[in-house]
């Protein structure tokens, strides 16, 4: 496949962490590889059990055939079963179409994530200063997805109306017998080189999405360490405040006691002792004065204990109002961690997606390799035989993926203008 002049993916991100690319179902593609490197003499000493395993693109030939370009060979039972059996091509196929069908769900999901976690975020910046910086971060991450998935959508439909392209332009020059075997194998060639466009554009897609992902990793992290920190200085209030409340408490018992030690004393009893100590007139002065005083004294504590009242219900207020923030704080820490969980967990099959794409095309162009340097006209035409059936499987996976996502892909027709001009002369 040949992705013709695709815009570049603007994208101000590192892919100083990129990975190397999973080559997917790596070791039927090297057994496929294998086997389509043989010569028949070759294959005439592989082993029969071998042979029943594997399905190579040679061995779909007659025995005629096959003795009158390479010599005398009959394949056997198991060779002929294998002609039946499924391919890793046709595996590679299957998975990525399975893939495929969950795409929409999963851009959807994705997308929803992002949108809560932006309000979760901003909601706690509100009450959390540390977190306000937070705000504008992820508001980037969400812009870059966003601008990554429209990129992906693109390059899928361009991808897709290429090989469509391709199947109807060249593939009638490449099969017709009545052009000579060096012109059709020089044009493969030629195309091959166009092919690595399409390689480059999946890469790129799959490195930007999992660096989208390597962001919101690092976003969790910090997410939790602002968080965590809010959280800290929660409890340390709710230990100070609390630290205040004995101390009221302490002043509340110790009021009581002198409340109680100011009603004790017998009034009556304190008159008489007055009456028999003092003169009568001085006595009932002392007593009155006596009487005073305490009511004084019951009143300011009185007043004391309504003020600590107060203070008491202000604190249980503010102990009330801390206790759920943090309860709130965690119950939205948790959340939004998990719906970045959600994302990281879909973006890795978006990528997985890329990264199927990206080893169809490489087997595709190996194929084509294969092809373009064979010898036999009749071993070219029986190769040839299944190159569109695989080309077109890959052009209907690439318009499914842009299919599914928003957007109008009848919007990017006009971009294929390369590769028009490259199959131009095959349209006649």
């Amino acid at each position: 496949m040949r992705l013709c002049k695709f815009p570049a993916v603007r994208l101000n991100i590192s892919l100083a962490r990129q990975q190397p690319l999973i080559v997917y179902k790596t070791s039927y593609l090297i057994r496929r590889l294998d086997i389509s490197a043989m010569t028949l003499e070759n294959l005439q000493h592989r082993n029969s059990g071998l042979m029943g395993k594997i399905s190579s693109p040679m061995l779909h030939r007659t025995a005629a055939s096959t003795a009158a370009s390479e010599g005398p060979f009959s394949p056997s039972l198991s060779m002929r079963k294998a002609l039946t059996s499924r391919t890793p091509e046709d595996e590679l196929t299957k998975d990525l179409t399975e893939s495929l069908k969950t795409v929409a769900q999963r851009v959807s999901s994705v997308r929803k994530s992002f949108r809560k976690i932006e309000k979760l975020v901003s909601e706690s910046s509100k009450t959390v200063p540390a977190i306000s910086k937070l705000v504008s971060e992820w508001g980037e991450i969400s812009q870059e997805y966003d601008t990554i998935i429209k990129e992906s959508r693109d390059v899928a439909c361009e991808g897709a109306e290429v090989i469509h392209d391709f199947l109807k332009y060249m593939v009638p020059f490449l099969t017709n017998d009545n052009e000579s075997l060096s012109d059709r194998q020089a044009e493969i060639k030629s195309y091959l080189e166009t092919m690595k466009d399409g390689r480059g554009q999946a890469r790129r897609i799959s490195d930007a999405l999992r660096a989208v992902s390597n962001r919101v990793e690092d976003f969790k992290a910090q997410w939790a360490k602002c968080t965590e920190g809010a959280l800290n200085d929660i409890a340390n209030r709710l230990s100070a405040l609390q630290d205040e409340i004995d101390e009221m408490m302490k002043s509340e018992s110790a009021i009581k006691r002198e409340m109680l030690q100011t009603a004790a004393p017998d009034v009556q009893g304190i008159a008489q002792a007055m009456l028999i100590l003092l003169p009568p007139k001085y006595a009932k002065s002392m007593t009155m004065l006596f009487e005073e005083q305490r009511s004084h004294e019951m009143k300011k504590n009185f007043e004391n204990l309504a003020d600590i009242d107060g203070k008491k219900r202000e604190q249980q207020a503010e102990r009330k109002h801390l206790s759920d923030l943090s309860e709130n704080q965690v119950s939205v820490r948790r959340e939004a961690e998990t719906h970045m969980d959600n994302i990281c967990k879909k973006m890795e099959c978006l990528t997985a997606i890329w990264n199927l794409i990206h080893t169809d095309i490489h087997v595709i162009g190996e194929r084509l390799k294969f092809i373009a340097n064979g010898k036999s006209a009749k071993l070219y035409s029986t190769r040839m035989a299944e190159l569109p059936g695989l080309y077109e499987a890959l052009g209907n996976a690439l318009r499914k993926y842009a299919t599914a996502l928003p957007g109008d892909p009848e919007a990017r027709q006009s971009k294929r203008a390369r590769f028009k001009r490259f199959v131009r002369s095959f349209r006649h």
